[in-house]
C-alpha cells in the first residue's frame, strides 16, 4: 500500500526556512516541519492526533508515540512563542500590499453579558 501524502516534506522545510530562518534555530524549524507535515495529515487538531499523522506522513522509523511526544515538547516549548513568529510571518504573507483587508467575528452572548472576538 502506498502513501498518498497531501505535501511534500522538503517543501515544507525548505518554505519555513525561508520564512523562519533569523527567528528559528534549524532543528526547531525541521520540528514545525514535521508538525506542519502531521497538522495537514490529521483528521483532528489534538497534539495526539497530529503526533501520529506526523508519524505516518514522514514514513520513516518514527513511532506515533515519538511523534506524539515530538509534537507536545514543540508546543509546550517556551523558547517557541507562536506570536513572536508573526513579526516574519505577516510581512511574508503581505509581501507588496499596501492594504489588507481584516474579517473578524463579534459574538455576543446577551444571558451572560459576554462578547467574543
Amino acid at each position: 500500500m502506498t502513501r498518498k501524502v497531501a505535501i511534500d516534506k522538503e517543501q515544507v522545510r525548505a518554505f519555513l526556512t525561508e520564512v523562519f530562518e533569523d527567528d528559528l534555530h534549524v532543528k526547531r524549524i525541521l520540528s514545525l516541519a514535521h508538525a506542519t507535515l502531521g497538522a495537514v495529515q490529521a483528521a483532528s487538531l489534538s497534539v495526539a492526533a497530529i503526533g501520529k499523522a506526523m508519524a505516518w506522513a514522514r514514513g520513516e522509523d518514527v513511532t506515533s508515540k515519538h511523534a506524539v511526544k515530538q509534537v507536545d515538547r514543540l508546543l509546550s516549548n517556551g523558547g517557541f512563542d507562536v506570536w513572536k513568529l508573526f513579526a516574519s510571518w505577516v510581512p511574508f504573507v503581505l509581501a507588496e500590499r499596501t492594504e489588507a483587508v481584516i474579517a473578524l467575528d463579534w459574538t455576543d452572548f446577551e444571558q451572560d453579558d459576554q462578547e467574543t472576538l
